[in-house]
């Protein structure tokens, strides 16, 4: 089984430090070329690698040159064993083999049990004689000492391997048991069971990996822990995002929340990593049949595992669910808790129900889909598409499926967009530029468009019949600093000399602008090198300013949002890290939360869920440096009247923007990075 042999293989090689075939201690070349022609035995006519990997493990006087899967003895000379990986496209062999060709031991379960026969002569293996632990557990040890570091916990029975030069001590597949500690079973006389080295399990602290390609070029290269990869692995979850309809994997059976699955019963301990991939640090381990005390977030997938985060007894890490290669689940979901598998093959659409995302739900909640490239600004246009410029440039995105998001062919006629809104009826949308161009379409594509400053923001009021366009150069030029606010059925219908309601001029260049969810006000958010202000317009726009406040600490991330109709207050803003609310009427102000560490770039409502909440972040510290740690935050917005209610993590990315789409069904991100990542809502 696939994760057996990763639990093996990383006990046997923890101790394992790189070294190039030139160094001192080498692999020969007779006993490299043996190795090839080993698995040509095996596996005839498979012919030489593509490339392959050499780890040099400390001496030993075993004859399985430490392979932990077959039994060996101990011999009278102490040897070099090494670890030699064969690959052969994305598949890999692993032999172990001794620097003076003595002996070259097939060590990979692939090979079947022709290739796990020893090539030197072996007293018989000890398969009759099995230990279990005699009360309820034991530990299992990197050595066979009781000072030596804890690897497991033995609690069910296992096969023994071999023993110590005295027979106080046995060898399992997981490492060294005490014998004090456990009873065995079967025949486990000395004459029986081999004598292994007592150096097999021996740990270092910074092993490495020597890798060499087909030209015979070698890189080292420093791992963390006790990994062996070819690089160290990725801490951005991006790079472990699931396949559309998770193709290649087993579809995930459990989902987020508090006690919602367990490890099944009758296989090995489930392993606890740093992240959701096999070359992470290992963190713990959860038994056979224990219920984690809690599924954080997921799934994620990586090494033909599907893994989730989670937490048990106080421990945070990431667990497989399952293994695609084994077609095998390790988690199982709690009575209750169970949810429906999608039949392979099938695409999921957007679902037709929208309920809030909360911690039970959060599972369902899938980044399905991301669109990598240099986004700048992104909008809804409806249910099932949207409209984004790709580095100025727009293009329109098909969402028909959350898990098959594509970019049509680009629009023409437009070029360097950095504004894009669309009107609450979806009836027509209007794009900004850097050149001072707005445009705005209707549906049968006629356009109407009117010069002003570089733009900034767009917005249309609920009844599609006002547009604000929010303008500001970054050269000085003071009386760039406008707001337009358009009389859209004036446009549409050529009255040239009324499209134009008003222009306002502001002290910093016009950021973002909003109308209330009832039409009545307008927010005009302005800022320039950390300075800014909020300026709230009656009449929808049209009337006198009531109110101007002062925006502090931004940190060059400003935006306005409406409060949805039934929700307390008007706007939302961000001052920092500080999340506010404004009630218009009274002018009152509403500290909703402060979060210290983390800038807060964008608030989203979902139109089908108005209590729900999308909240995006990025780094206080470093706003401009991304980082695969930043959570996106989901809240329940009307909980924040008198508490502030527990966020629940949608994801870990740093996003700029976020915005739902018409039937709150789904929600996209723009990233720091620029890339798009779309959600579908449970």
């Amino acid at each position: 089984m696939k994760r057996l042999l990763t639990v093996v293989m990383l006990l046997c090689i923890a101790a394992a430090f790189a070294t190039p075939r030139a160094q001192a201690q080498e692999l020969s070349d007779e006993a490299f070329e043996a190795t090839i022609s080993q698995l040509n035995q095996i596996i005839p006519g498979i012919g030489r690698p593509d490339r392959w990997q050499f780890q040099i493990l400390f001496p030993s006087t075993d004859s399985a040159v430490m392979c932990p899967l077959v039994p060996g003895y101990k011999t009278q000379n102490t040897r070099q064993p090494f670890i030699v990986s064969l690959f052969y496209g994305e598949t890999e062999y692993i032999f172990h083999a001794s620097s003076d060709g003595f002996a070259i031991q097939p060590c990979d379960p692939k090979l079947g049990q022709v290739g796990m026969a020893q090539i030197s002569t072996v007293p018989a293996a000890a398969d009759a004689c099995t230990l279990t632990p005699g009360g309820g557990f034991a530990n299992i040890r990197i050595q066979p000492d009781i000072e030596a570091q804890q690897v497991f916990t033995l609690e069910e029975g296992r096969q023994v391997l071999g023993r110590n030069g005295d027979t106080t001590w046995y060898l399992i597949a997981e490492g060294w048991v005490a014998g004090t500690v456990v009873a065995t079973s079967g025949d486990c006389s000395p004459n029986v069971l081999p004598e292994r080295s007592t150096d097999i399990m021996l740990l270092s602290a910074t092993p490495q990996v020597a890798a060499t390609g087909g030209t015979g070029t070698t890189i080292v290269t420093p791992l963390p822990g006790a990994t062996v990869v070819a690089a160290a692995p990725s801490d951005d979850l991006a790079a472990y995002t699931c396949p559309p309809n998770f193709e290649g994997y087993l579809p995930p059976r459990i989902r987020a929340g508090a006690v919602t699955a367990q490890v099944q019963l009758g296989g090995f301990p489930n392993t606890l990593r740093s992240l959701p991939t096999t070359q992470s640090d290992r963190v713990g381990q959860v038994q056979p049949g224990r219920r984690l005390d809690r599924v954080i977030q997921g799934p994620r997938c990586g090494d033909g595992f599907m893994w989730w985060q989670i937490d048990i007894d106080g421990r945070v890490g990431w667990t497989a669910e399952s293994s695609a290669e084994d077609n095998e689940y390790y988690l199982e979901p709690t009575p209750g808790n169970e949810v429906a598998v999608q039949p392979a093959g099938e695409v999921a659409a957007l679902p037709s129900s929208v309920v809030a995302i909360t911690t039970d739900n959060i599972g369902l909640v899938r980044q399905s889909s991301v669109l990598s490239g240099n986004y700048n600004v992104f909008a809804w246009r409806g249910e099932f598409d949207a409209l984004a410029a790709l580095g100025g440039l727009p293009v329109p995105v098909d969402v028909t499926s959350i898990n098959s998001v594509a970019v049509m062919p680009a629009s023409t006629g437009v070029s360097g967009v950095t504004a894009i809104a669309v009107a609450p009826d979806s009836a027509i949308y209007a794009q900004g530029t850097d050149t001072g161009a707005v445009t705005v379409f209707t549906e049968d594509g006629d356009e109407e468009t009117a010069l002003a400053a570089a733009v900034n923001a767009i917005a249309f009021s609920p009844d599609s019949t006002r547009m604000a366009t929010g303008t500001g150069d970054s050269d000085g030029a003071e009386d760039t600093w406008t707001l337009q606010l358009w009389d859209v059925p004036g446009m549409m219908n050529g009255v040239g000399e009324n499209d134009l309601l008003r222009t306002i001029r502001f002290p910093f260049p016009v950021r973002d602008v909003a109308f209330s969810a009832d039409g009545n006000s307008m927010a005009v958010l302005a800022e320039r090198n950390g300075d800014a202000a909020l300026w709230i317009y009656t009449d929808g726009g049209v009337g006198a300013n009531t109110l101007t406040l002062l925006v502090e600490n931004t940190q060059g991330y400003v935006f306005v949002e409406p409060v949805p109709e039934g929700q307390d207050g008007d706007f939302i803003y961000a001052k920092g890290t500080a999340l506010f609310s404004m009630d218009v009427a009274t002018g009152t102000e509403r500290l909703l939360y402060d979060q210290n560490t983390l800038l807060i770039t964008d608030v989203a409502f979902n139109p089908a869920s108005p209590q729900q909440m999308i909240v995006t972040n990025t780094s206080a510290a470093s706003p401009d440096a991304p980082t695969g740690s930043i959570p996106l935050y989901a809240y329940d917005y009307s909980a924040f009247a008198g508490s502030t209610p527990a966020p629940t993590v949608v994801d870990v990315t740093a996003g700029v923007e976020v915005s739902f789409n018409e039937g709150g069904s789904a929600f996209a991100v723009l990233t720091l990075t620029g890339d798009m990542r779309f959600y579908a809502v449970p």
